[in-house]
């Protein structure tokens, strides 16, 4: 655990995909849709 003032935040998704191109594409939109909502609650 960190001390003083700056925290750490960690996540971590285990997911198995078959390598189709729809599924890549919906992943990376997951992943694209989840940064944003996470730099819109961080950055404000």
């Amino acid at each position: 655990m960190a001390t003083g003032d700056e925290g750490f935040l960690t996540l971590s998704i285990g997911v198995r995909v078959s390598p189709e191109p729809v599924v890549i594409k919906l992943l990376h939109k997951y992943r694209y849709a989840l940064n944003y909502a996470i730099n819109k609650i961080l950055v404000r």
